[in-house]
């Protein structure tokens, strides 16, 4: 499990209800200021068509949200410098609304 610096607990160290923001977005692009700083809750690799991909869920300390990894990132799940339990701040990020058994959802 990833430490905080200086020993400041892990909540503590999160953005406060960034998930509900970054939902409420479209995108990144819509606020440049707001980087929220959130927990890998899970990663997980997927198999499909040849190829990988990687789902994340991300974590505020509240609530956590599902997505993919973007292809630039697979080199850091890789290198484990993102990792399951990690803290990290997300640059750039896309909400995207997706049809899951009858029910949009956003990914």
């Amino acid at each position: 499990m990833s430490k905080a610096l200086m020993n400041v607990p892990v909540v503590d160290s999160l953005t406060p209800a960034a998930i509900q923001t970054m939902c409420r977005m479209k995108s990144s692009d819509d606020d440049l200021f707001f980087v929220p700083t959130v927990q890998v809750y899970r990663i997980k690799r997927n198999i499909c068509d040849g190829g990988e991909n990687w789902s994340i869920a991300l974590s505020d300390g509240q609530y956590f949200v599902y997505g993919l990894c973007d292809d630039a990132l697979i080199n850091l799940i890789h290198n484990h410098d993102i990792a399951q339990n990690a803290i990290v701040r997300v640059y750039k990020f896309q909400v995207t609304i997706r049809n899951y058994r009858g029910r949009d959802m956003k990914v």
